[in-house]
């Protein structure tokens, strides 16, 4: 589901020159992964959409034909109606800013009667003495319903931009263009309407113009070269730059040619966005018709990488964030983050928060399990050493009390036990600190068994027991780091285990045993079998 993957989002563009495109491409690869395009009549006078219907339907079948799926975020981009780089007082209130943009729009054709949806960027910062801002203009009617429409038709608008800042974000993303901040250059886009002469610092807007011109496929060449010549050549003499970048986005003028007509002696760079490029501008996943990936527009791939590019643009536009406000946020499901409540996705994820609930109790409920196994297992022990217990008290329920002389008991085993007695003094009050007992077998032989977090606490501990009763024979038997590897245990080459000794040396505490029980001596340096000498 595309709310999985925010990276998820398709690019749509409106261009006169070709149609509808779609395109999707991978942002770290710069791999276009799907391209459509479908034929579009577009209004050149009034720069809008001439059959918003026949649109409509064009757009949601290329989609679909696409195999893009419902609830795939979608970002848009529109030809360039205006587009103006300007200084402005740097503390002018916010209202006042807008205020002055929309009275530079009213001289425009298109917003004498049309209310626009404007985005602005600054260009510097507040601290100079004018602030340069760039700014752009749509129909705010248009694109309005433009977005409400793709949001019914299962497919959220993200963003919206233009063409003039969409061309650049492609070039700068495939380093179609070399930018040094510190020189002055100039990009020249040349459509079948207009002509745009956009300078640059860096990669920052520094002015903008833009002259229609007047060519077409029934004029001569020679007519139509110098139709944008004269439209861009004063425009060229005045403004300081030493490197042209010439973009053609019509099939009637070859960039390439164009420059030949300029005259330009400089540094030039040709772009053709066109039916003369010998190729697409970028790599093409395979599936993609090559032909038609040929003739993709930059504007395109800038609107399909422009979230992800967001961050590196000097003039992120977004007119679907400035300009729209509540009219379209109010037709918007609701959203958390990136995920949008719509019945499909709130299905998907009903089921997965059931899946996650059905694991967490799982995960719960099984060690639980086992541990009221563990439980049931002691409690039948317990109930048969009860069994057992019970038996010997009914076996041996003859026996009176009376018969039963306390004194006379405490006297024959402080008699017969007075060794065993006497160990038990010795453990009980001469436990050094650190060191703890694991094990005490006073029978036949003295066995002690212990642990300590040091060799010192070992040592004398020993010497208080064996001080205690040196008749007894008692001799350290065992001191060794606690592992639960064996020093001694061979890998499958018949070699002694490195990683089991590394593991034994950084054990936390040391085992030790006492005991005089004489055994059998082995040939490992004159230990016992089952004792292991490190050396202490």
């Amino acid at each position: 589901m595309a709310f999985f993957n925010k990276k998820t989002v398709v690019g749509i563009s409106i261009n006169p020159e070709l149609g509808i495109e779609v395109a999707q491409v991978d942002f770290a690869t710069r791999t276009v992964l799907k391209y459509g395009v479908a034929p579009l009549a577009y209004d050149h006078n009034r720069r809008e959409i001439a059959d918003m219907d026949a649109f409509r339907g064009a757009v949601i079948d290329l989609l679909q034909g696409m195999g893009i799926p419902k609830g795939t975020p979608v970002s848009l981009n529109v030809p360039t109606i205006t587009f103006k780089v300007g200084d402005y007082p740097p503390q002018l209130p916010q209202r006042e800013l807008m205020t002055a943009f929309e009275e530079e729009l009213i001289k425009h054709p298109v917003f004498q009667d049309r209310e626009p949806l404007i985005d602005a960027v600054a260009l510097t910062d507040a601290t100079m003495q004018t602030r340069k801002f760039a700014f752009t203009a749509l129909q705010k009617t248009d694109i309005i319903e433009m977005a409400v429409y793709f949001k019914e038709q299962g497919y959220p608008v993200v963003a919206i931009d233009t063409g003039v800042n969409s061309t650049l974000n492609a070039l700068i993303y495939n380093n179609g263009v070399s930018i040094s901040s510190d020189r002055p250059w100039i990009m020249l886009q040349v459509t079948s309407a207009y002509a745009r002469i956009i300078a640059m610092q860096g990669n920052v807007y520094s002015e903008c113009f833009e002259e229609r011109i007047r060519i077409g496929a029934v004029l001569g060449d020679e007519e139509n070269y110098s139709t944008v010549v004269a439209a861009v050549k004063p425009y060229l003499t005045r403004l300081p730059f030493d490197r042209l970048l010439v973009v053609s986005k019509t099939d009637i003028i070859s960039a390439e040619t164009l420059v030949q007509h300029l005259g330009f002696t400089g540094q030039i760079s040709c772009i053709e966005a066109n039916s003369y490029a010998k190729g697409s501008f970028l790599p093409v996943a395979q599936g993609v018709d090559e032909e038609a990936a040929r003739l993709m527009s930059l504007d395109v791939i800038g609107a399909a990488i422009k979230q992800d590019f967001a961050p590196y643009s000097a003039a992120p536009f977004n007119l679907f964030n400035s300009g729209l406000g509540s009219i379209y946020e109010d037709e918007q499901p609701l959203r958390f983050g990136t995920f949008v409540f719509t019945l499909e996705n709130c299905i998907v994820g009903a089921i997965i928060f059931s899946l996650i609930i059905v694991a967490i109790a799982a995960a719960v409920c099984l060690p639980k399990e086992q541990e009221l196994k563990t439980l049931n297992d002691k409690v039948k022990k317990i109930e048969e050493e009860t069994a057992q217990i019970n038996a010997y008290l009914k076996e041996y329920n003859w026996v009176s009390s009376n018969q039963f002389n306390e004194a006379d008991e405490v006297r024959a085993g402080l008699t017969h036990n007075k060794n065993v007695y006497s160990y038990y003094t010795i453990v009980g009050t001469e436990i050094p600190k650190k060191l703890w007992l694991t094990g005490l077998d006073l029978g036949k032989y003295v066995t002690i068994k212990g642990q300590a977090d040091n060799i010192e606490s070992v040592y004398s501990f020993f010497r208080n027991v064996n001080d205690y009763n040196s008749s007894a024979g008692l001799s350290l038997k065992k001191l060794s780091m606690a592992s639960n590897s064996k020093l001694t245990e061979l890998n499958d080459n018949g070699e002694f285990d490195a990683n089991s000794v590394l593991d034994s040396m950084e054990a936390d505490f040391y085992e030790f045993v006492i005991t005089n029980q004489q055994e059998e001596v082995k040939s490992n340096g004159g230990l016992p079998a089952d004792i292991v000498d490190i050396g202490l």
